[in-house]
């Protein structure tokens, strides 16, 4: 059995055979998500540890020992792994390794293909159907936020938006996340007041912007009630996540939802 540790009270870390990953505490029935941190795997460098990326530099077989690794310790078929371009086009798990920014798979159509994207400073947002029919994931950088994946996904799913619980995984924090002025003005010219608040100048023409904050801010609008979000900062820790922000030539984590 693994030992677990509550952090904070909308998230657990768990432990297991090396592996150590953040889930959600929702009662969310027949629903699994998780967000694996980097300890427990077997590259090297500047990718040390558990990088599950093989678009990044690392050596290949490094990442497929990490990628066995995940599926034998959490008990799950292999991902997809889709190619990933901060965009808002979803896909259904089991469709093979395609372009896209968001997964979705649905009890009707169920497949043991498990959603997972990778991610190194953007936000990974679950979206679980809070009867257990179905769970989707959005990945959400700055870019995809603003272009609309997570509504994307919304719609995919199908479900109207008050049976859904959402968890905002571990991101880049907002003291980390310094933006020139046309991010917020990208922002403010679509989303208006809305996004208003989760700005903080900081210096000249920079910005620090709350990435987390604005993607409940937008759940919230779009009906979403139910949703869980911790402190985590990707760039801050980095014994437990990569960030592309803090070090450029970075490895990826991963966060996974399947239905059991």
């Amino acid at each position: 059995m693994p030992t677990e540790t509550m952090t904070e009270a909308t998230e657990a870390w768990v432990e297991r055979a090396g592996l150590r990953w953040l889930e959600p505490k929702w009662n969310v029935p027949g629903v699994c998500a998780v967000s694996l941190s980097r300890a427990g795997g077997s590259s090297a460098g500047a990718w040390a540890g558990l990088n599950l990326s093989d678009a990044v530099g690392d050596d290949p077989e490094a990442v497929e020992v990490n990628r066995s690794r995940v599926r034998d310790v959490l008990g799950v078929q292999s991902p997809d792994w889709i190619r990933q371009r901060h965009g808002i086009a979803v896909a259904r798990a089991g469709s093979g390794p395609v372009i896209a920014d968001a997964l979705l798979t649905q009890r009707s159509r169920a497949s043991r293909t498990p959603c997972a994207i990778l991610s190194a400073d953007c936000l990974p947002v679950v979206l679980a159907a809070r009867d257990g029919r179905a769970v989707g994931i959005a990945h959400a950088g700055w870019r995809g936020l603003l272009a609309g994946v997570v509504p994307n996904l919304l719609r995919a799913l199908d479900l109207p938006s008050g049976e859904l619980s959402a968890w905002l995984a571990p991101c880049i924090g907002p003291e980390a996340f310094w933006v020139g002025p046309e991010v917020r003005r990208a922002y403010l010219m679509l989303w208006g007041e809305m996004a208003e608040g989760e700005f903080v100048a900081c210096h000249v023409d920079r910005w620090q912007m709350n990435l987390a904050g604005l993607a409940e801010r937008q759940l919230r609008l779009l009906g979403v009630e139910h949703i869980l979000r911790g402190s985590h900062c990707t760039h801050r820790d980095a014994d437990t996540f990569y960030s592309y922000r803090r070090e450029q030539t970075s490895g990826r984590q991963a966060t996974l939802a399947w239905l059991e």
